[in-house]
């Protein structure tokens, strides 16, 4: 064996680098339908379901579907969520959206300052949505003492010595003398002062004010007022009920007097009583509070408290919020000013958070970014806040003044900016009508060369996303929605009820006030005034009033109520009238008549506050609730003796309330009822599918899907249909869709998708009650189960034959031939199978054309080899198109191919019958090289799987036979 001898020294050589064994990746998809929150337009990279949960929420209401009885969800929570149990590992979310609004909240005792004066300090949800409809909202203030200073605070009138206070410092000073309080912020330099306005020697004028502003989250508006007085150090101001309820307690009051101004923190509210009914109308309401601080004038504040000491304080706060029914987030240490890196302003909203970093300088928000992002808080700062002044806030939580959502649009769905379904939801309609040809070069005119340069809208905005190989949109499949037909009306009570004096017969009258769509009215008669027991019921019919008499000698008291029925079914009780029977020659000794209570109820942003009166000391009260108006379900809600109970109210049919009072032993009889207004299940309801026709929805963004995949050229679509398609319905579909295709120049764009179905049905333990059965289109599953062959295998295997993990059911049941019907189409079929419920085909839409091309593993192979090339091919951009460098490139192919090879990815048993790499002068041509061109050929025999024959068994007449086709 010949060997070689090398002389001692420095040798160079052209050693070809070996190819490293990672493959481009081609397990990542993409995921682009509707979201609870999240940033709009912006793709995401998630790895695990948890984070996807903790920024785009788990579930999403839509509309009630009537022909299913149930409401109608987004199906792309789930389908990531099953994405990653069937084995996916990352892919990235685009939230879809139109004209979506956010909540927002303003926080309790806190001011903002900006040149225009004092306005309330708010914030926004951290994105936009309903999610946040339920959230609450307060703040506490943190305080930490200050050193004295050598001349005392305002001492001279200069700032504080260094380096008691830095840049972003906000200094609180209370002044025990004159009980005056002053901000210092340190940046700008400025004082802020406020002198008490209610238990002073000088309390404000009884005369009534200029205007009133209610300073609200962004805006501030005018309080239209009836009354301004002051009664044993509390201001009252009188206002309508209709205006108390646009001010809940917590909310900042702004009052000018001359040139004169006063801010006042709403306390509570107590609403006016008189007019029965539910609810009440142009009734008066009185916001009261002890919290009012006049805007003192820097100067004769100075002058004022010059040379006291103040007990001085480095402020932060702490911004609370409360997800229903999860726990209670926090974040500590926020700053008041501008200037301080923790400023609550700077809190990001999703899409700053989330955006894109395109500059190299250091984000404003770079600070708190750690705090907010995992786990995600729920509050982001506004986009203008101004400098934050914490007068009214508290050092403990107050939950009275815990605030609700401003709930901007008319419906959830407006704020979910999901209002209107159609195909501008899911396309760039710039974008919409082109060709795969196009595409591209218009997306990057949009993006980089207009006039004014805008991000690509729909799903059009993943096509940057360069890592996705498969790309799913499983909220495409929905029909629509529309405005639910109105509640039925509720029938009112039959208030006033009345009972006539007793004649010398004992004969009287119980009459009553028709109700309007009454059919008849149900009459009680009792001794016991709740009706508890020895109860008469009569049906008097359409009749209002009916005679009763009753001779008895010992005196008696009967309690009487009455309710109407109809076609909206039966209405709540009347109040409660009674009558004095009987004679004799003595008055007899019974417990005293206590007098049943007025009730009221005032509606707020998810609440209503439930009122009665009167009371006198050592009143006790019982409220109950009941789902229906005649209280048969009714239970307790609250017994003490306080005036008023707020109640947490959700959307759906009314609820009903009622109070009695117990004074001395003696029971009265229960209140007039109120109630909730009726809502519909969901204000809007599920459209039905077009009864001729391919929903046009579905038709154009699965075109549109297809287009982008094409244009790309890396990626694969994977479609659904609607649930209740049957077999027959799927192949229509399936043909009107190429049909849309037809036109496209790109004759193999079939190839790029493939349609499964029917849907899932699976544990979805995300959802409310636990391990629930969800029905889910089969997107998530499917690429999922992609994604875990390609992790396992490789790009190249076929994914089918796989059991979709936790399916315990298909929807629809489709017909006993569906699977041959299926397979004639090329629709890939989920069925129940021994194995579980297997994805048992994976072909393409290409069904005319290249036969090779019907496989859905030879298109990614495709793929992967178009990405391998792409990423290769970029070190060979700048050198010189030589013979030395055709040969490299050779080689460096050739190692490729031959990995793929030896892990199944070709069909020959050789490299000489697999595939072939050609760099030369054959494809590069002297006028091509001169061009600046250099072309590589890769030549390939994908592995194809085998196709199933069918062979039939037959028996007849005592013989078997064997009958292919």
């Amino acid at each position: 064996m010949a060997a070689t001898i090398r002389l001692p020294g420095i040798y160079f050589e052209n050693v070809t680098a070996p190819p490293s064994a990672l493959l481009p990746r081609m397990d990542v998809a993409g995921f682009a339908g509707f979201l609870p929150s999240g940033p709009i337009g912006i793709p995401f990279a998630v790895e695990d379901p948890d984070r996807f949960q903790s920024i785009f929420g788990t579930d999403l209401a839509l509309a009630w579907d009537p022909a299913r009885n149930q409401m109608q969800t987004a199906q792309t929570p789930p389908a990531v969520r099953n994405f990653f149990r069937n084995g996916g590992q990352r892919c990235w979310v685009l939230r879809l959206a139109h004209g979506a609004l956010p909540n927002a909240w303003t926080i309790p005792g806190l001011l903002a300052v900006d040149s225009s004066g004092f306005h309330a300090g708010w914030a926004v949800a951290r994105s936009e949505g309903s999610w946040s409809d339920t959230l609450t909202v307060n703040a506490t203030l943190l305080e930490a003492p200050l050193p004295p200073q050598a001349q005392g605070w305002p001492g001279n009138g200069t700032s504080p010595e260094p380096p008691v206070l830095s840049p972003g410092d906000l200094a609180q000073l209370f002044y025990p003398q004159t009980q005056t309080l002053a901000y210092f912020d340190y940046s700008s330099s400025q004082w802020f002062w406020f002198q008490p306005a209610l238990g002073t020697p000088s309390p404000p004028p009884l005369t009534l004010p200029d205007s009133v502003y209610s300073l609200g989250a962004g805006s501030d508006s005018s309080v239209p007022f009836l009354s301004l007085d002051i009664q044993n150090g509390e201001l009252l101001l009188g206002v309508t009920r209709e205006t108390a309820q646009t001010i809940p307690p917590g909310s900042w009051l702004r009052f000018t007097f001359g040139g004169s101004t006063m801010l006042v923190q709403v306390e509570a509210i107590d609403a006016g009583l008189g007019v029965s009914g539910s609810p009440p109308g142009n009734e008066t309401a009185t916001l009261t509070s002890t919290l009012a601080w006049w805007i003192a004038d820097p100067a004769t504040a100075w002058t004022a408290n010059r040379g006291a000491s103040p007990q001085a304080t480095l402020v932060t706060f702490e911004l609370w919020a409360w997800p229903q029914g999860s726990p209670g987030m926090e974040i500590s240490g926020l700053g008041f000013s501008p200037e301080n890196p923790f400023y609550w302003g700077l809190l990001p909203t999703d899409a700053a958070l989330y955006a894109p970093i395109t500059g190299t300088g250091a984000l404003p928000f770079a600070a708190v970014a750690a705090e907010v992002d995992n786990p995600r808080f729920p509050l982001a700062g506004p986009a203008s806040a101004g400098l934050g002044i914490p007068l009214g806030m508290t050092t403990l939580v107050n939950p009275d003044f815990t605030q609700g959502a401003t709930l901007p649009g008319a419906t959830a769905l407006d704020r979910d900016g999901l209002r209107d379904f159609n195909a501008q939801l899911f396309l760039d309609p710039q974008l919409a009508a082109l060709s795969s040809a196009t595409l591209l070069p218009n997306a990057n005119y949009l993006q980089y060369q207009a006039q004014s340069p805008r991000s690509l809208l729909g799903i059009h905005a993943l096509l940057g996303t360069d890592e996705i190989s498969m790309l799913a949109v499983p909220d495409a499949v929905h029909s629509g929605w529309e405005p639910a037909e109105a509640a039925t009306p509720t029938l009112a009570p039959p208030d006033p009820i009345t009972v006539s004096p007793p004649d010398e017969s004992g004969g009287y009258t119980v009459s009553w006030t028709p109700v309007a769509g009454a059919a008849g009215y149900t009459l009680e008669e009792s001794d016991d005034p709740q009706f508890g027991s020895n109860v008469t019921s009569l049906d008097v019919g359409p009749a209002v009033a009916m005679a009763r008499s009753s001779s008895t000698p010992c005196p008696t008291v009967l309690y009487y109520r009455v309710s109407a029925y109809g076609t909206a079914g039966d209405g709540p009780w009347s109040k409660t009238a009674l009558v004095e029977l009987g004679t004799g020659d003595f008055t007899p000794c019974r417990p005293q008549t206590v007098g049943a209570p007025q009730l009221m109820l005032t509606p707020d942003n998810n609440r209503v506050v439930l009122n009665w009166a009167p009371t006198s000391s050592g009143d006790s009260f019982t409220l109950q609730t009941a789902g229906d108006p005649l209280f048969e379900s009714g239970s307790a809600l609250y017994q003490g003796q306080d005036t008023s109970f707020t109640y947490w109210a959700t959307p759906g049919p009314p609820s009903y309330f009622r109070v009695s009072v117990e004074r001395g032993g003696a029971t009265s009889p229960w209140s007039n009822t109120v109630s909730t207004a009726p809502e519909p299940v969901s204000p809007w309801q599920v459209s039905p599918f077009p009864e001729s026709g391919p929903p046009p929805v579905l038709i154009a963004v699965h075109k549109g899907m297809l287009l982008m995949a094409g244009a790309r050229g890396d990626l694969t679509a994977i479609l659904s249909l609607p649930c209740s398609f049957h077999a027959a319905d799927a192949v229509s579909y399936e043909a009107q869709l190429l049909n849309a295709l037809s036109t496209d120049p790109l004759a193999t764009l079939p190839s790029y998708g493939a349609l499964y179905h029917p849907w899932v049905i699976t544990p979805d333990v995300a959802g409310l009650p636990p391990q629930s059965l969800r029905t889910l289109v089969p997107d998530g599953a499917v690429c999922g189960l992609i994604a875990s062959t390609t992790l396992a295998s490789g790009a190249w295997i076929a994914p089918a034959n796989i059991a979709i993990s936790n399916a315990v059911a298909l929807a629809p049941p489709l017909e006993s031939g569906a699977a041959l019907t299926f397979a004639a189409a090329q629709i890939n079929l989920i069925a129940q199978q021994p194995e579980g419920f297997l994805v048992t085909a994976q072909y393409t839409l290409m069904t005319d054309g290249v036969p090779d091309l019907q496989a859905l593993n030879v298109r990614r192979l495709l793929i992967l080899l178009r990405r391998l090339a792409l990423r290769e091919g970029v070190r060979y951009v700048f050198q010189n198109n030589s013979p030395s460098l055709q040969r490299a490139v050779t080689r460096q192919f050739q190692q490729w191919m031959q990995l793929l090879l030896a892990r199944g990815a070709f069909a020959g048993a050789s490299a000489v019958d697999s595939y072939q790499v050609i760099a030369d002068a054959t494809v590069n041509a002297q006028d091509s090289i001169d061009q600046g061109r250099f072309i590589v050929q890769l030549l390939v025999a994908p592995s194809v799987p085998m196709r199933f024959l069918t062979v039939k068994l037959v028996q007849s007449g005592g013989q078997l036979a064997l009958v292919e086709g």
